[in-house]
């Protein structure tokens, strides 16, 4: 965790986040950090192309974890729908309790 946050963050190269000692999955947790980097920068259409990029691993290069994939999913079809990752923040950080597409509430 501490190389992808510090990633996402810029406080590490793409150099660096791939000289860490986990290797296991690595490609495919580069690729997420990259999207989720793009999407903390406000670079929503670098990071709808990096969760496809992702989304077009084979699935023994993806994640381990299928929350991840779910994650994946969600993220890249709020950015392709609002196409502002800014109200998704939004509603996360306020508490809301609206209803997502699946029926659960937001927070």
């Amino acid at each position: 965790m501490w190389y992808q946050a510090n990633f996402i963050l810029g406080n590490i190269s793409e150099k660096q986040f791939l000289k860490q000692p986990e290797k296991l999955r690595l490609e495919s947790r580069l690729i997420l950090a990259k999207a989720l980097k793009a999407e903390y920068k406000k670079e929503e259409g670098k990071a709808i192309q990096y969760y496809a990029a992702y989304k077009a691993l084979p699935s023994f290069k993806k994640a381990l974890f299928p929350v991840i994939d779910a994650f994946v999913e969600w993220r890249s079809a709020a950015l392709s729908k609002s196409g502002n990752v800014n109200s998704n923040k939004a509603v996360l950080l306020s508490g809301s309790r609206e209803k997502n597409g699946l029926g659960h509430e937001k927070r």
